[in-house]
């Protein structure tokens, strides 16, 4: 993008199974499916994320069932494919994890070593550990709706039935949902569960 806002094309990556043939053989990528919008800063959550280091990208893809990462370069922002991470049951990904149905964005910690991802169609939102070095994802668990979330999730809270929005405070104390049919937001702060403190995982008793 030049100083003047135009934008100037510079390829794309294409998924392995539906994408639309015009992007080289060596940018084709499984867990692409479906992935919709576009993100130019690592503020927020969306279906793209940017790490705080800018050596990251995440893509919730919402067909696949996947959180795909890429490696990006920080001078020249082009991005290397690498590995997955799907549902529980899908099977395109070396990793998976419960809590990762339908995901709708998706977002990086402020201290980059976690990624969380609101997943509508298992109403829950998922967390993973993140390599601070490599961007590598682990699956962490997940924060499932009390009625109609996962029931492999290991924490329930109330508002979660399809969600969507995802929000990290500034400081990383707090995630913040949005739900498309419990009208309501969750607020969650710091687990003392066996998680990394570090990682502010989600715990919906904490409160806001």
């Amino acid at each position: 993008m030049a100083a003047t806002g135009d934008l100037t094309s510079a390829g794309c990556v294409e998924d392995n199974d539906d994408g639309p043939d015009s992007c080289t053989a060596s940018t084709a990528a499984d867990g692409l499916e479906q992935t919709r919008d576009v993100v130019v800063s690592p503020d927020g959550a969306d279906v793209y994320a940017v790490s705080p280091d800018g050596r990251s990208l995440y893509v919730a893809a919402n067909s696949d069932d996947s959180i795909k990462r890429f490696d990006r370069n920080t001078s020249t922002g082009a991005l290397t494919a690498q590995a997955c991470v799907d549902d529980a049951g899908a099977g395109a990904c070396a990793q998976s994890m419960a809590g990762l149905d339908a995901p709708a964005r998706v977002l990086v910690s402020p201290d980059n070593l976690s990624v969380y991802a609101s997943a509508n169609g298992s109403d829950s939102v998922a967390a993973l550990s993140r390599n601070p070095t490599t961007g590598a994802l682990t699956p962490a668990g997940c924060t499932g709706d009390n009625d109609t979330g996962p029931p492999s999730c290991a924490i329930k809270a109330d508002g979660l039935d399809a969600v969507w929005g995802l929000a990290i405070s500034p400081d990383g104390s707090s995630l913040y949902t949005g739900s498309r049919l419990d009208n309501g937001s969750p607020t969650c702060a710091e687990s003392s569960l066996p998680y990394p403190a570090s990682h502010w995982w989600p715990s919906p008793s904490a409160g806001p």
